[in-house]
């Protein structure tokens, strides 16, 4: 009886322990918010199995109903969730605080936020995307501390200009950027199909990527596939582009009135009667030809220009297969004639499993380009022309044909038929990788990384003809004076090369130690072709083959360079408290002798966490504060591709054979080589303090940084007698120090959720050491001055009398009462530019600063982002504050009654001339100097999504319609009608209004 009572007890231990292997647990993983979290990972604790949530976060897994199972998601605090008995669970996830736990991608590798020791920044995609921008280079704007870009146009595919914590060569200062680890441009990435931008702007951070990492480096990682998660998603939207300001010029009577008045100024008779001046908008109305009144800009620019953006993404993820698919369309117009652009992007990326142990990647990214402008004018497109012509030319007769402007000088007609400039990008890049992990800890991986780039630039001439207002077969003028087609292409190749091995172990649950090793191979090749031909009989059939032969010619150039390099990084994490970083790479470049050509680059870097030590507890409670500081050695091989060799210039030159004269091609040495050129190279401290405080919801960083660049690249002058131009010579110094301060908060209010962020950073760069020279110019290289600072004369007002004419210093001795009157620096009574002419001021942006605001309630979501600078020096000049120019250009309409006459002696212009304008009154001087600071809206998004019990029944996901603009305003001290961004004869700065739709399957 004993043995059947024990084995009915084991009997019914067996099948409950049965049943428990085989029950089904099933339940949803949301956010604390409520928010469905696909793509979540669920492990068993008991029995190692895991699973993943679907679109609507459902999940089943075998378990028992006494396992615990571990939740995972990106962005989201890990929890252990015991099950406790039941089969049917609802898990809720809280977001990781401040993104301490966030991943950021650093040099070859990942890091989590708060074990970080270096300056980084790191922003997500959707801020790039969110605003608008048609280029990644204009989505950093105002968005990264430490980060300045900066424009001068806003013509369609125009990009930025990036920098780092400011300025540390006198040459090339653009960061490296890799896209997914491998080298590429900022702008060959569609903005939408970025996952994250890391910037590494201290020498802890960056020293990993040694001689190209001076001017920093921007780490964009592209978007890629989760497993478990299936999606297609369509996002599009439709703009229209007007000016952001609008210069306003004095009318066609006062131009004439004022132009007598400038005559007279300056010795000559007026060029129209009065009577002619009070008569001519009325013979305008009867013979507009022969008295045109022309608003040039109006003429010139259309009301708007239409744009649209269309992105496919498709992304499906299985436990060995991993794919994400996009394709990207933008087309630009532009609010000139003959002018656009578009661009293609395609883009696939995969990750495959293949065993246990060996993983692979492929990844295909292609990018189309294509710019169309009209002939030789690149984004100016005949815009200078456009605002210098006064409203007294032509241009257009009555019957529609074309005037002829001034002397044919039509910027509508040049624009339109005077031919084309056409330039098509073309780059295929790919990665092929694998990952192989023999031991957990151990992780070796494999790289190729091939680009292809391909270009083909167009410039067609075509002569354009004016004819006689009352005649259409005669004609007077002519633009150009023979149809000329030239064809260039550029073709590149790019091969990068990586092996990594990374070791990783926690030793003892304190002791957390990393160590990489890497090798990393780069080359690059390029060829160039130029063809030529002129006397096209049909202008409009465009192929070499259709032109003469006579005056034909071709060009071609080709380059190689290549880059080795050797490197490693070891870490320690003591407890989370203590962090110590120490990288060091060793580059050879093929742009140096061989002598010369190794370089070592080392850092090391600390960070203590200091709301981890058991004293602070008590003080600090939850919240978290850290203290870092950083040394390291960076340097810069943009220095050319062969500076250390002799230049042969060759040339056709005459030489006798016998009694005759004969052209042979001959070669000569142009420039001095200096052999023993080597790395321009930057030393760099920064000292830095992170703190999240206020439960979480404050969130500070601050840096301090200052770097010392030396061996820098300068061109010192040689001996005359050795008839070679002066080379490069690792010669000058400089100095650079700043801070970066980020600041942002974050809460909620029942289903109102907000956020709020600002950036402040500021750098100064000051020229140390060039040995005794000086670089002179508008703006100036000096010695102890700041980089490129402003150099001109010292201003005292303007001359009020002959009197003090005759008593002051004069610049060219023939100054009149209303001209310019300056300093006599040196006392020897007069103006001379070598011993008058002084720093003015720095023309870098200081106090660089950004923001954003995001806010979301139920379904609707809003968002605005800002940027600005809060001090720089900008010089005004030419039409901007010059009426006349050329002697015939427009006069702005602020100048129209602020200029000096003896009626009007406070005036701020001078008097109306055009003799003494140039020599004189416009030359460089603190008088045209101006605060470049501004604040400008960058965008504003204004967004609705619909109920999903409404669009699921079409299959939908999610469905999203929103209102933006960007660059919607601009405060700054610049005279009206001017944009303080860009310049007075450019393509402005355009305000652009989106009506667009994201779309989710």
């Amino acid at each position: 009886m004993k043995k059947l009572t024990l084995l009915s007890i084991f009997f019914m231990i067996t099948v409950v322990a049965f049943a428990q292997k085989n029950t089904v647990v099933s339940g949803v993983v949301k956010s604390i918010d409520g928010e469905v979290l696909p793509g979540a990972t669920i492990s068993s604790q008991l029995l190692k199995l895991k699973t993943i949530t679907n679109v609507k976060g459902e999940f089943e897994i075998k378990t028992t109903l006494d396992d615990v199972l571990e939740v995972t998601y990106l962005g989201f605090k890990t929890q252990f969730f015991p099950l406790a008995g039941k089969n049917k669970v609802i898990i809720e996830l809280k977001s990781a605080d401040n993104s301490l736990e966030q991943v950021i991608v650093v040099g070859y590798g990942t890091q989590k936020k708060k074990d970080l020791t270096g300056a980084v920044s790191n922003i997500s995609g959707d801020l790039v995307s969110d605003r608008k921008a048609t280029q990644v280079s204009q989505a950093l704007q105002g968005a990264v501390a430490g980060v300045t870009v900066t424009r001068s146009s806003g013509a369609p595919g125009a990009t930025g200009t990036v920098l780092v914590r400011g300025v540390t060569s006198l040459g090339s200062t653009s960061p490296l950027v890799l896209i997914d680890g491998t080298p590429g441009s900022i702008d060959d990435v569609n903005p939408d199909d970025i996952a994250d931008i890391s910037v590494l702007k201290d020498a802890a951070s960056s020293a990993i990527y040694g001689s190209r990492a001076a001017a920093g480096v921007i780490l964009i990682t592209t978007k890629r596939a989760k497993e478990g998660v299936a999606k297609f998603s369509y996002n599009s939207d439709f703009g229209w582009q007007t000016p952001s300001v609008q210069p306003k010029f004095a009318d066609v009577q006062t131009y004439m009135r004022l132009y007598n008045e400038l005559l007279v100024n300056d010795g000559t008779s007026p060029q129209f009667s009065e009577d002619y001046i009070n008569k001519y908008l009325e013979n305008n109305k009867l013979d507009p030809d022969s008295y045109p009144n022309t608003d040039w800009l109006n003429s010139f620019l259309k009301t708007s220009a239409f744009q649209q953006r269309h992105f496919l993404d498709f992304s499906i993820g299985s436990e060995k297969i991993k794919s994400q698919a996009s394709f990207g369309y933008i087309s630009q117009d532009a609010l000139s004639p003959n002018q656009n652009y578009e661009r293609l992007t395609f883009r696939v990326n995969n990750d495959f499993e293949l065993s246990s142990k060996l993983k692979g990647l492929f990844d295909v990214n292609f990018k189309r380009s294509l710019k169309h402008s009209p002939y030789g004018t690149g984004d100016n497109s005949y815009f200078y022309t456009a605002t210098q012509l006064p409203p007294l030319y032509g241009d257009y007769y009555s019957d529609g044909r074309y005037a002829e402007g001034k002397g044919g000088a039509n910027p509508v007609a040049n624009a339109r038929e005077d031919g084309y400039s056409n330039a098509k990008y073309n780059n295929l890049s790919g990665r092929i990788g694998l990952v192989f992990n023999p031991l957990k800890e151990l992780t070796f991986t494999g790289i190729v990384s091939p680009e292809l780039d391909f270009a083909r630039l167009t410039d067609w001439q075509r002569i354009g003809n004016f004819t006689a207002k009352n005649d259409p077969t005669v004609v007077t003028f002519r633009s150009g004076t023979v149809n000329s087609l030239k064809e260039n292409s550029d073709n590149s190749t790019t091969l990068n090369l990586q092996f990594l091995a990374n070791y990783d172990r926690v030793i003892k649950k304190d002791h957390t130690i990393n160590f990489l090793l890497g090798f990393e191979n780069n080359t690059y090749n390029q060829e160039n072709f130029t063809a030529y031909r002129d006397g096209f009989i049909f202008p409009n059939y465009t192929v070499l083959d259709a032109g003469a032969t006579a005056a034909q010619a071709t060009s071609g150039n080709g380059s190689q360079t290549a880059l080795r390099s050797f490197f490693g990084r070891a870490m320690y994490n003591y407890k989370g408290k203590y962090l110590i970083q120490s990288n060091a790479r060793i580059d050879g470049s093929s742009r140096f002798d061989r002598d010369y050509r190794w370089g070592f680059f080392p850092s090391i870097a600390g960070g203590w966490v200091i709301s981890e030590e058991p004293f602070s507890k008590k003080l600090l409670k939850d919240n978290y504060l850290k203290v870092r500081a950083s040394w390291g050695r960076l340097g810069n091989q943009n220095i050319g591709n062969y500076p250390y060799i002799s230049q042969v210039s060759l040339g056709n030159n005459l030489f006798y054979d016998g009694n005759s004269i004969v052209p042979l091609v001959s070669g000569g040495i142009s420039d001095y080589a200096v052999k023993d050129i080597t790395w321009e190279t930057t030393e760099s401290a920064d000292y830095g303090l992170d703190l999240i405080t206020l439960r979480n919801r404050l969130e500070l960083n601050f840096d301090y940084y200052n770097k010392h660049t030396y061996n820098l690249l300068y061109k010192l002058p040689v001996p005359l007698f050795t008839g070679l131009t002066a080379p490069f010579q690792n010669a000058a110094e400089m100095k650079t120090k700043g801070f970066d301060l980020n600041i942002s908060w974050r809460d909620k209010i029942n289903e109102f959720h907000y956020s709020i962020g600002a950036n402040l950073s500021d750098s100064k760069s000051n020229v140390t050491n060039l040995k005794g020279t000086s670089t002179l110019g508008t703006k100036a290289l000096l010695e102890n001055q700041e980089y490129n600072v402003w150099y001109g004369y010292k201003s005292l007002g303007l001359f009020q009398s002959q009197s003090e004419i005759a008593s002051s210093a004069l610049l060219t001795g023939k100054e009149q009462p209303g001209d310019m009157k300056y300093q006599d620096i040196d006392g020897d009574g007069k103006i001379t530019a070598d011993k008058d002419r002084v720093p003015l001021g720095g023309s870098l942006p200081r106090y660089t600063y950004g923001g954003f605001i995001e806010m979301s309630y139920k379904n609707f979501d809003f968002n605005t982002s800002f940027q600005g600078i809060g001090k720089q020096i900008n010089r005004l000049s030419g039409i901007i504050v010059q009426p006349f120019v050329e002697n015939f250009g427009n006069v702005s309409n602020y100048i129209v009654n602020n200029y000096w006459t003896p009626q009007n002696t406070t005036a701020h212009y001078p008097r109306l001339t055009y003799k003494n304008d140039n020599s004189v009154n416009y030359v460089v001087s603190d008088y045209w100097l101006t605060s470049g600071a501004y604040f400008r809206v960058k965008n504003m998004t204004l967004g609705y999504t619909l109920p999903k019990d409404i669009v699921k029944k079409a299959g939908i996901a999610n469905l999203r319609v929103y209102l933006s603009g960007t660059d919607l305003l601009l405060i700054s001290k610049y005279p009206k009608g001017w944009d303080v961004e860009s310049p007075s004869s450019g393509y402005p700065i355009t305000t652009t209004y989106y009506l667009g739709v994201n779309v989710q399957f």
